[in-house]
């Protein structure tokens, strides 16, 4: 006697489990002035990606030793079907603390890390310069007179700086 093998879908997987969700992007090397996408995809507690949007995740990023009131924060991009998308950009070289939060629904929008089953927070950015650009760059005379007489001979230093004078 053979038995029918019957199988249902819910449509869409279940409620959302920060923990496993993914994210894809958070490099620990940028350039001032480029943009950085950082992609969660949310996942419920099986693994099933969700086919629905919704969800709000937060980005916060802060200078390292700098004051927590001074982090700028940045929203996602809700695609509607599980995808999410951060974009954000510095312009100043130096070493950053990045965060990445869910924001939940309701009154008191608690936030929760993303992703923490495979990834450790605060994520180290660090904010290297960019190609030199001539216009921001300087000849630096170091110790030396402000004026030099011709056909003497004197150490220059040449300061090279990015487009947002970051040397």
């Amino acid at each position: 006697v053979q038995s029918p093998l019957v199988v249902t879908s819910k449509g869409t997987a279940g409620d959302i489990n920060v923990m496993m969700s993914q994210v894809f992007g958070l490099s620990g090397v940028v350039e001032p002035g480029v943009e950085q996408a950082v992609t969660v995809i949310a996942l419920d507690a099986e693994g099933f990606q969700l086919t629905t949007g919704g969800e709000k995740f937060v980005l916060s990023i802060s200078e390292q030793g700098s004051p927590l009131t001074t982090k700028a924060e940045y929203e996602s991009t809700d695609y509607l079907n599980g995808t999410y998308i951060v974009r954000f950009q510095t312009t100043k070289a130096g070493l950053y603390q990045v965060e990445l939060q869910h924001e939940a629904k309701g009154v008191d929008k608690a936030r929760t890390f993303v992703g923490t089953k495979s990834i450790s927070y605060p994520v180290q950015v660090e904010c290297v310069p960019g190609s030199t650009v001539v216009e921001r760059s300087e000849l630096v005379l170091p110790g030396g007179p402000a004026t030099v007489p011709a056909g003497s001979f004197h150490i220059v230093q040449v300061q090279s700086a990015d487009a947002f004078g970051n040397t």
